[in-house]
């Protein structure tokens, strides 16, 4: 019997059609009547279910560690959720390189993420063994770096400005 999520699905599937046509439907109802085609897409839809609940266990138990904290450390918590609205609106440690420095100088665990946007919640949960006081002090160093670095750049374009063209593209290819 089917139930209201596997219907759900089937008509989200129905609605591809219009992004792979009605031939490529025909022939996908062709291999379902193949019984090791049927196999092997079962294989494919319990490995999909299964790395989807792995991905959000692991969500869940990020996101479980700071609520817990925000229970048991008020003052952390506030400190880690501010540095993760800072980095999620990229005014600290805006590059993937960065970041990794930025563990390494603070001898947090390594984090192996291939983005910037998978890195944010292993960091958060690697703040959370750090003390408030080192945490505060963190994340004001880190603000203070972004303003300089962003105060730098302003102080380059106003000396920029006024330079002639030429004077500029010397600047630029040095």
């Amino acid at each position: 019997m089917i139930g209201e999520k596997e219907y759900a699905l089937m008509l989200d599937l129905a609605k591809l059609l219009k992004k792979y046509g009605p031939e490529a439907f025909e022939s996908l109802a062709g291999l379902i009547s193949s019984p090791e085609f049927t196999e092997k897409f079962s294989a494919v839809l319990v490995s999909t279910a299964k790395s989807g609940r792995a991905d959000v266990s692991r969500r869940k138990s990020s996101t479980k560690g700071l609520s817990r904290l925000k229970n048991v450390e008020p003052e952390k918590y506030e400190i880690i959720q501010s540095f993760i609205a800072e980095f999620k609106a990229g005014r600290i440690l805006p590059s993937l390189k960065e970041v990794n420095r930025f563990v390494a100088e603070n001898n947090l665990p390594e984090i192996k993420a291939e983005s910037r946007s998978r890195v944010i919640s292993p960091l958060a949960h690697s703040l959370l063994e750090l003390s408030p006081e080192d945490l505060r002090k963190i994340l004001a160093d880190l603000l203070k770096q972004g303003k300089s670095d962003s105060s730098l750049s302003q102080w380059g374009e106003i000396i920029t400005k006024g330079m002639s063209r030429s004077a500029r593209r010397k600047i630029d290819s040095i």
